[in-house]
């Protein structure tokens, strides 16, 4: 029996700069992912979470209220999985470098020594479950951000 080529599977979506849309988003990237990457349940859950952080860092670091951000899950079964995530840069200006640099210094930073409940998620969540975060500067003015998990067989 010939294995045919997995086929690449691309949504993206956009939305207002509100965190009550959030949850919405979550959803959405869990059900993509569970039933179309063939990764496990809990590597559905894990996206979910990245996609998460993803969104509410653009809405409350990259956007004001009247901003859209636009998000992009891209799988190819069996092979990754890339969740991107697109901001205006109307809020806090921050560029690519920057946050190259933060991802850098929070490499060998224990989140238990991270005093408070925010700078936890993008270090301590997507770049560990991620095998590969980018950051380049937006189309739209803003970042953008991409953070890719390659299938392994185990």
């Amino acid at each position: 029996m010939k294995k045919t080529k997995a086929e690449k599977k691309k949504v993206k979506v956009c939305f207002p700069a509100d965190l009550l849309f959030t949850s919405g988003i979550r959803e959405f990237f869990y059900f993509f992912t569970n039933n179309l990457s063939r990764f496990s349940e809990k590597w559905a859950f894990r996206f979910q979470t990245v996609a998460d952080e993803l969104c509410t860092n653009a809405i409350e670091h990259g956007s004001q209220s009247k901003d859209l951000i636009w998000c992009e899950f891209i799988t190819i079964p069996e092979k990754m999985v890339e969740i991107i995530v697109e901001d205006c840069g109307n809020g806090i200006k921050t560029s690519p470098q920057e946050l190259e640099k933060f991802l850098q210094s929070q490499e060998k930073v224990s989140i238990c020594d991270i005093k408070g409940i925010r700078k936890r998620g993008l270090a301590h969540v997507v770049a560990k479950v991620m095998d590969k975060v980018t950051f380049k500067k937006s189309t739209k003015g803003g970042i953008y951000v991409c953070a890719s998990k390659f299938f392994e067989k185990t």
